[in-house]
Protein backbone atom coordinates (compact mmCIF):
# COMPACT_ATOMS: atom_id res chain seq x y z
CA UNK A 1 0.00 0.00 0.00
CA UNK A 2 1.21 3.84 -0.37
CA UNK A 3 1.37 4.34 3.19
CA UNK A 4 4.60 1.38 2.89
CA UNK A 5 6.53 3.05 0.31
CA UNK A 6 5.78 6.77 0.22
CA UNK A 7 8.74 8.49 1.30
CA UNK A 8 10.62 12.07 1.41
CA UNK A 9 14.11 11.36 0.88
CA UNK A 10 14.80 14.80 -0.96
CA UNK A 11 14.76 17.09 1.72
CA UNK A 12 16.50 20.59 0.56
CA UNK A 13 16.60 23.16 3.41
CA UNK A 14 12.96 21.69 4.67
CA UNK A 15 15.50 20.81 7.81
CA UNK A 16 18.16 23.11 7.81
CA UNK A 17 19.08 24.00 11.15
CA UNK A 18 17.82 28.37 10.52
CA UNK A 19 14.64 27.02 9.05
CA UNK A 20 14.05 25.36 12.06
CA UNK A 21 14.45 28.01 14.23
CA UNK A 22 12.83 30.78 12.52
CA UNK A 23 9.86 28.43 12.14
CA UNK A 24 9.92 27.78 16.38
CA UNK A 25 10.22 31.87 16.54
CA UNK A 26 7.54 32.56 14.38
CA UNK A 27 5.23 31.33 16.90
CA UNK A 28 6.52 33.92 19.54
CA UNK A 29 5.57 36.48 17.14
CA UNK A 30 2.16 35.24 16.69
CA UNK A 31 -1.02 36.72 18.32
CA UNK A 32 -3.73 34.57 17.15
CA UNK A 33 -2.15 31.22 19.63
CA UNK A 34 -2.04 30.84 22.83
CA UNK A 35 1.14 29.66 24.09
CA UNK A 36 1.91 27.26 27.26
CA UNK A 37 3.32 30.31 29.72
CA UNK A 38 7.14 30.21 30.20
CA UNK A 39 9.82 32.42 31.10
CA UNK A 40 12.11 32.26 28.12
CA UNK A 41 11.87 34.72 25.48
CA UNK A 42 12.01 34.45 21.84
CA UNK A 43 15.74 35.41 22.23
CA UNK A 44 16.22 31.85 24.20
CA UNK A 45 15.65 30.13 21.21
CA UNK A 46 19.01 31.41 20.00
CA UNK A 47 20.62 29.20 22.31
CA UNK A 48 19.54 25.86 21.05
CA UNK A 49 22.51 24.06 20.73
CA UNK A 50 23.50 23.73 17.02
CA UNK A 51 25.29 20.15 17.29
CA UNK A 52 21.34 18.67 18.62
CA UNK A 53 19.53 20.76 15.37
CA UNK A 54 22.69 19.09 12.79
CA UNK A 55 21.85 15.50 14.06
CA UNK A 56 18.10 15.81 13.36
CA UNK A 57 18.82 17.25 9.32
CA UNK A 58 21.76 14.66 8.60
CA UNK A 59 20.72 11.70 10.88
CA UNK A 60 16.85 12.15 9.69
CA UNK A 61 15.61 8.59 8.10
CA UNK A 62 15.04 9.29 4.84
CA UNK A 63 14.04 5.94 3.29
CA UNK A 64 11.32 5.14 6.16
CA UNK A 65 7.31 5.39 5.14
CA UNK A 66 6.17 8.84 5.72
CA UNK A 67 4.16 8.13 8.47
CA UNK A 68 7.05 6.98 10.20
CA UNK A 69 9.12 10.27 9.05
CA UNK A 70 6.44 12.21 10.57
CA UNK A 71 6.34 10.77 13.39
CA UNK A 72 9.82 11.00 14.08
CA UNK A 73 9.37 14.62 13.51
CA UNK A 74 6.82 15.24 15.71
CA UNK A 75 8.02 12.76 18.41
CA UNK A 76 11.84 14.41 18.01
CA UNK A 77 10.57 17.89 18.77
CA UNK A 78 7.74 17.39 21.88
CA UNK A 79 9.77 14.56 22.82
CA UNK A 80 13.15 15.84 23.65
CA UNK A 81 12.35 19.91 23.80
CA UNK A 82 14.48 21.04 21.51
CA UNK A 83 12.85 24.93 22.12
CA UNK A 84 11.66 26.75 25.47
CA UNK A 85 8.09 26.20 24.03
CA UNK A 86 5.71 25.28 20.96
CA UNK A 87 7.64 21.97 20.27
CA UNK A 88 4.65 20.03 19.04
CA UNK A 89 3.71 23.18 17.01
CA UNK A 90 7.12 23.02 15.51
CA UNK A 91 6.89 19.37 14.98
CA UNK A 92 3.87 19.42 12.83
CA UNK A 93 4.74 22.41 11.13
CA UNK A 94 7.49 20.68 9.61
CA UNK A 95 5.86 17.64 8.95
CA UNK A 96 3.54 19.50 7.27
CA UNK A 97 6.52 20.52 5.07
CA UNK A 98 7.33 16.99 4.17
CA UNK A 99 3.92 15.54 3.89
CA UNK A 100 3.61 18.80 1.08
CA UNK A 101 6.45 16.97 -0.62
CA UNK A 102 4.16 13.72 -1.48
CA UNK A 103 0.88 15.96 -2.24
CA UNK A 104 -1.08 15.88 1.32
CA UNK A 105 -1.87 19.02 2.75
CA UNK A 106 -1.53 17.77 6.41
CA UNK A 107 -2.09 21.22 7.60
CA UNK A 108 -5.84 21.42 6.41
CA UNK A 109 -6.33 17.72 7.69
CA UNK A 110 -5.24 18.59 10.78
CA UNK A 111 -7.41 21.74 11.28
CA UNK A 112 -10.05 19.50 10.00
CA UNK A 113 -9.56 17.32 13.18
CA UNK A 114 -9.47 19.56 15.91
CA UNK A 115 -10.57 17.19 18.28
CA UNK A 116 -8.49 14.77 17.18
CA UNK A 117 -5.32 16.46 17.35
CA UNK A 118 -6.06 17.97 20.73
CA UNK A 119 -6.20 14.51 22.43
CA UNK A 120 -2.93 13.39 20.18
CA UNK A 121 -1.41 16.62 21.84
CA UNK A 122 -2.20 15.60 24.99
CA UNK A 123 -1.68 11.80 25.12
CA UNK A 124 1.97 13.17 23.97
CA UNK A 125 2.86 15.24 26.60
CA UNK A 126 1.34 12.18 28.90
CA UNK A 127 3.61 9.62 27.05
CA UNK A 128 6.77 12.09 26.81
CA UNK A 129 6.59 11.90 30.95
CA UNK A 130 6.98 8.56 30.92
CA UNK A 131 9.20 7.51 28.26
CA UNK A 132 12.78 8.71 30.13
CA UNK A 133 14.92 8.03 27.04
CA UNK A 134 12.94 10.68 25.07
CA UNK A 135 13.42 13.19 27.59
CA UNK A 136 16.83 12.07 29.46
CA UNK A 137 19.56 11.56 26.49
CA UNK A 138 19.57 12.90 22.34
CA UNK A 139 21.20 9.33 21.57
CA UNK A 140 17.61 8.05 21.56
CA UNK A 141 17.04 10.38 18.55
CA UNK A 142 14.86 7.94 16.54
CA UNK A 143 14.07 5.17 18.72
CA UNK A 144 10.23 3.65 18.25
CA UNK A 145 8.90 3.84 21.63
CA UNK A 146 5.57 4.38 22.43
CA UNK A 147 5.38 8.21 21.57
CA UNK A 148 6.62 7.22 18.30
CA UNK A 149 3.72 5.31 17.60
CA UNK A 150 1.08 7.02 19.24
CA UNK A 151 2.54 9.80 16.23
CA UNK A 152 2.51 7.09 13.61
CA UNK A 153 -0.93 5.46 14.28
CA UNK A 154 -1.92 9.40 14.36
CA UNK A 155 -0.64 10.17 10.96
CA UNK A 156 -1.52 7.11 9.37
CA UNK A 157 -5.23 7.59 10.40
CA UNK A 158 -4.83 10.96 9.24
CA UNK A 159 -3.14 10.95 5.66
CA UNK A 160 -4.64 7.23 4.62
CA UNK A 161 -7.85 6.98 6.88
CA UNK A 162 -6.95 3.82 8.23
CA UNK A 163 -7.78 3.54 11.68
CA UNK A 164 -7.41 0.84 13.85
CA UNK A 165 -11.52 0.58 14.01
CA UNK A 166 -11.54 0.17 10.27
CA UNK A 167 -8.93 -2.17 10.07
CA UNK A 168 -9.51 -4.62 12.69
CA UNK A 169 -13.62 -6.10 13.42
CA UNK A 170 -14.96 -4.18 16.48
CA UNK A 171 -15.78 -7.55 18.34
CA UNK A 172 -14.11 -10.73 17.17
CA UNK A 173 -10.25 -8.50 16.97
CA UNK A 174 -9.60 -10.24 13.40
CA UNK A 175 -7.27 -8.18 11.39
CA UNK A 176 -8.90 -7.26 8.26
CA UNK A 177 -5.97 -5.41 6.14
CA UNK A 178 -2.73 -6.86 6.31
CA UNK A 179 -1.14 -3.85 7.13
CA UNK A 180 -1.91 -3.54 10.94
CA UNK A 181 1.23 -2.90 12.29
CA UNK A 182 3.10 -5.33 15.60
CA UNK A 183 2.06 -2.32 17.63
CA UNK A 184 -1.42 -1.99 16.86
CA UNK A 185 -1.45 -5.74 17.35
CA UNK A 186 -0.19 -5.39 20.80
CA UNK A 187 -2.65 -2.58 21.63
CA UNK A 188 -5.28 -4.52 20.16
CA UNK A 189 -4.61 -7.85 22.47
CA UNK A 190 -3.98 -5.54 25.69
CA UNK A 191 -7.47 -4.10 24.55
CA UNK A 192 -9.13 -7.29 24.37
CA UNK A 193 -7.36 -8.40 27.84
CA UNK A 194 -8.91 -5.17 29.67
CA UNK A 195 -12.55 -6.26 28.52
CA UNK A 196 -12.19 -9.88 29.64
CA UNK A 197 -10.96 -8.87 32.88
CA UNK A 198 -13.84 -6.21 33.02
CA UNK A 199 -16.38 -8.79 31.90
CA UNK A 200 -14.96 -11.15 34.64
CA UNK A 201 -14.94 -8.98 37.35
CA UNK A 202 -18.95 -7.73 36.81
CA UNK A 203 -19.47 -11.50 36.81
CA UNK A 204 -17.52 -11.73 39.82
CA UNK A 205 -19.47 -9.35 41.43
CA UNK A 206 -22.49 -10.49 40.40
CA UNK A 207 -22.15 -13.82 42.13
CA UNK A 208 -22.96 -14.26 46.06
CA UNK A 209 -20.55 -16.51 47.72
CA UNK A 210 -21.89 -19.13 50.69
Amino acid sequence: MKLDYEHVTDLGELLDSDTIIQINKQFFDSENVDYEETPDSPQDIERVRDARLERLTTEFPRFEPLANQLAHIVRTFCGHHLFPDANHRTGTHIADMLAKKQGYDLFSLIQQDTDGIRRAVELSKILRGLCSNVRNSIDYLWMKDELFYHWNRYFRDLLYDLSPQKRVHPDTGECQYENLTSNERISLIYKFAILETAEMRDALSDYRFE
